[in-house]
């Protein structure tokens, strides 16, 4: 029942068409393009019609998306929209709107779509964080900071103790795929 709530309430996913509607489009344009857009944008002036935000919400992801742009594109983002995709094909799984076949298949392909964009589950974890922190601007609901430091413990965890690479965490068991399969 939470899962069908959270991911029709908060997903806007009413079923099978919904779901693989919004798999392409976080596999294809996702957070990555918002940031894109923002980063772009000569002033805030330019995101007045963005449909997407209110007013304010477009002023602070136009703030950290032009403080960051020299530092971190776009593809930044990548971690955090295949996450999020492989999270919601799980759910859609769970939920029935696609087989376990189906769903076996789609993760697979995120996966590659991961090892070719980044080149480590360390990169991965980063890029996850990166676009948590711009999730929470155009969110803007709650407490950033307490959401932040619980997805950075779980990232040191799942790669080890602290983030180290010799650590023992359960992506130490998983090897990172290879690019271009």
């Amino acid at each position: 029942q939470q899962i069908a709530s959270l991911v029709r309430n908060t997903w806007g996913i009413r079923g099978r068409e919904g779901l693989l509607d919004k798999l392409q489009e976080l596999t294809q344009a996702g957070h990555r393009q918002r940031y894109r857009d923002c980063a772009e944008a000569e002033s805030m002036e330019a995101l007045e019609e963005a449909e997407w935000a209110d007013r304010e919400t477009i002023r602070r992801c136009w703030t950290f998306a032009r403080w960051y742009r020299e530092s971190y594109p776009p593809e930044a983002l990548l971690g955090w929209d295949l996450g999020r995709a492989a999270m919601i094909t799980r759910w859609g799984c769970y939920l029935g709107w696609i087989t376990r076949r189906e769903a076996e298949g789609i993760l697979s392909d995120l996966s590659q779509a991961a090892a070719d964009g980044l080149g480590s589950w360390r990169e991965f974890g980063c890029s996850y964080l990166f676009g948590g922190v711009f999730w929470k601007l155009l969110c803007g609901a709650g407490d950033g900071g307490s959401y932040l430091n619980a997805l950075t413990d779980a990232v040191e965890d799942l790669l080890g103790s602290g983030g180290d690479e010799d650590g023992m965490g359960q992506w130490r068991d998983c090897p990172w795929p290879a690019a271009g399969r």
